[in-house]
């Protein structure tokens, strides 16, 4: 462990070689799971097969573009399929571990350090499980946060125009992989400023070079979403913002949810950390020698970060925060356990060797987990990942040709493997009723009726239903069958069609909502 912590491989850190071998085992085993199976991909990746065929400023569902563009310029070279989406994860994976690897040297710290705080976190549950295999947006927004800390780390230490235009661009690609990473640029700047030897970089005029950077990056997805607001805040519901309660127990609630999921997300890390601290018999809380401003800021990005969090949900009632929300925020806590590890001298080396030993047992023994995960897809709407989407649509097709699919939820995306030419939306693609190209068909699960808030923007603009809802019976891999319903949409007016069914047409009938 301690040659993988402080070894090279040609030059290269081999911390880093086994990370990447790491993430090339991951991407071939994976694609090849779901092949031999014949088994989709989760709802995250799916929505991605959504929207793949776009290059759009914006994209529906409250999530930034960064993940879809990147995931649009692969598939032109790849094809819109399983593959390119690992490829596509494993990359920004790597991409984090790199980027926290290469800050930690730039900040003067040991090799062993820079390998434990990276490789360390594999020890957070939301890092060795959720990345892998679910999770698209917010992989993205782990990659270019560890990306943005990499630019400023190499700004405070170089100084140059090409340091800061560079800080603005990370910091710009960050925020565009996750809308709450303008919280955590915000506490990079903050958390620099508040130490006075890193001051005079942060307050020099050339910063005006990084926000120029900043607004370049994001003006085109800034003018679409003054356009797009429905979209933008589509999943704002599931901040929890109430207007009941009285405001001390609707913050407390707030407070509340954040706790759990800090909990949630560092507990793993943490007790691994204590058991290695433990088993050197030595406190990581005692005094030691003068603390540096180089030791210091990475424990201020993390403080800062969450004291912003505080603040907002503070000022917005916000009661309910996922764990994964928490990733700009927490990523750096392996590295900050590294970091005073190395602070207590040659005990702390000892330290050290153990985390990076228990992050990577942990990475090796969930890897066959997230084979199973690929191949037994989930429970719920990621269920619909062991459904033959093939005979599906074959089964839409006996009732004529189809061109569009719109359906409840993402899980639609997955008929993109069987046919890239189809034109695929549910109801989070911004203005759907407008992008049908007929024939389409509209297609949901569980319920023999469609669900209401597909069907009003479509009748909004002339759409009906014909006479009868029906059905397909679609084999699953690993045995059984899933009920899939459908219909296809009709023109008002159409006289080859009869009128209205007595099926579903309470609701149909009435006023919009």
């Amino acid at each position: 462990m301690r040659w993988v912590g402080e070894g090279k491989l040609g030059g290269v850190s081999a911390s880093l070689a086994l990370a990447a071998l790491y993430a090339l085992v991951q991407i071939c085993v994976l694609t090849l799971v779901a092949r031999l199976t014949g088994t989709a991909t989760s709802i995250d990746d799916a929505e991605q097969l959504i929207y793949v065929p776009h290059l759009w400023a914006g994209y529906g569902g409250s999530q930034p573009p960064l993940f879809t563009w990147i995931f649009w310029g692969l598939a032109q070279l790849l094809g819109p399929n399983l593959l390119t989406l690992k490829i596509l994860k494993y990359a920004i994976l790597f991409l984090a571990f790199f980027a926290v690897h290469r800050a930690l040297v730039l900040l003067g710290f040991s090799l062993l350090t820079a390998s434990a705080g990276a490789l360390g976190m594999m020890t957070m549950p939301q890092f060795f499980w959720e990345s892998q295999h679910t999770l698209t947006h917010s992989v993205a927004a782990f990659g270019f946060s560890a990306l943005a800390v990499l630019a400023l780390v190499n700004l405070l230490q170089r100084k140059t125009t090409l340091s800061y235009v560079l800080f603005g661009a990370a910091a710009g690609l960050a925020m565009l992989s996750k809308f709450n990473d303008a919280i955590f640029i915000a506490a990079l700047v903050i958390a620099a400023i508040s130490l006075p030897a890193l001051r005079p970089a942060i307050l020099s005029r050339r910063i005006f070079l990084s926000l120029a950077a900043v607004l370049v990056m994001l003006t085109p997805t800034m003018v679409w979403s003054i356009s797009n607001m429905d979209a933008v805040l589509a999943r704002t519901r599931k901040l929890g913002i109430v207007s009941t309660g009285s405001f001390l127990d609707i913050r407390l609630a707030g407070l509340g949810s954040l706790g759990e999921s800090i909990v949630n997300f560092t507990v793993v890390t943490i007790i691994i950390a204590a058991v290695a601290f433990t088993m050197e018999r030595c406190n990581p809380f005692r005094p030691v020698r003068e603390n540096t401003t180089n030791s210091a800021l990475v424990g201020r990005i993390i403080l800062v970060s969450l004291a912003i969090v505080v603040a907002l949900m503070m000022i917005s009632g916000t009661t309910k925060v996922p764990d994964r929300w928490l990733t700009p925020f927490l990523f750096l806590l392996p590295a900050w356990i590294a970091i005073r590890a190395e602070r207590l001298g040659p005990v702390g080396g000892k330290v050290q060797v153990h985390f990076l030993a228990a992050a990577i047992l942990v990475a090796m023994l969930v890897m066959p987990v997230t084979w199973y995960k690929q191949a037994i897809g989930g429970s719920g709407k990621s269920r619909s990942a062991r459904m033959d989407h093939a005979f599906l649509l074959k089964g839409f097709e006996k009732e004529g040709p189809v061109r569009t699919i719109i359906g409840y939820s993402s899980w639609i995306g997955n008929f993109r493997l069987v046919d890239p030419s189809l034109v695929l939306l549910n109801e989070e693609v911004p203005d759907f009723s407008r992008r049908v190209e007929e024939p389409a068909v509209a297609t949901w699960l569980n319920q023999p009726c469609p669900p209401p808030h597909i069907w009003y923007p479509l009748r909004d603009v002339g759409y009906r239903f014909a006479d009868r809802v029906s059905y397909v019976d679609v084999p699953e891999s690993f045995g059984g069958t899933r009920r899939v319903f459908y219909i296809r949409l009709v023109k008002e007016g159409d006289p080859s069609i009869p009128p209205n069914g007595r099926l579903c047409s309470e609701w149909w009938l009435q006023p919009r909502r």
